[in-house]
């Protein structure tokens, strides 16, 4: 019969066994229920990391303005301008 730290370990197992929270592993099997908890722990980290607020889109309206105000001040020529006017209107 078993004593110590070996029955205790014996418990422990039988109890994770009828635990459905619980994965048991074998020896054979600790590289990669290692290498799956590491990528779990990972995840969880980034799932639960704060994250940076996105940056406030121009509104295309007022980039438009400002490309016409180039146009109109011959910063920018007349193509360029209906170049810029395309892109900003496709997204």
């Amino acid at each position: 019969m078993p004593t110590g730290r070996q029955a205790l370990k014996g418990s422990r197992t039988m109890n994770a066994s009828k635990d459905e929270n619980s994965a048991v592993f074998t020896e054979k099997q600790q590289p990669a229920s290692e290498k799956l908890r590491d990528a779990l722990h990972q995840a969880i980290t980034v799932q639960h990391s704060p994250r940076m607020p996105a940056a406030t889109p121009v509104p295309v309206v007022d980039e438009l303005a400002k490309l016409a105000q180039l146009a109109q001040q011959g910063v920018i020529c007349q193509a360029e301008f209906e170049q810029q006017k395309a892109r900003l209107l496709a997204q």
